[in-house]
């Protein structure tokens, strides 16, 4: 099986791990590598807001952030 990213997401002060697909709109969460480091935007960004719940799409788990501009 190949390694995953691990997510977490920030509730009562704390990142805790959650499946990605457990995700909900509104959420502040981030991604972690199996290497252990954060997964990066192209703003250099590691700390996302969900702006979507998680849905399935073409058989990956996907979700809408919001935007960096």
């Amino acid at each position: 099986m190949a390694e995953q990213r691990t997510c977490e997401v920030f509730k009562d002060d704390l990142w805790q791990v959650i499946p990605f697909r457990s995700i909900k709109k509104g959420d502040e969460f981030r991604l972690i590598e199996p290497t252990g480091e954060l997964v990066v935007d192209k703003y250099d960004k590691s700390e996302f807001i969900a702006t979507s719940n998680v849905y399935l799409k073409k058989g990956t788990y996907e979700v809408d952030i919001q935007n960096n501009i």
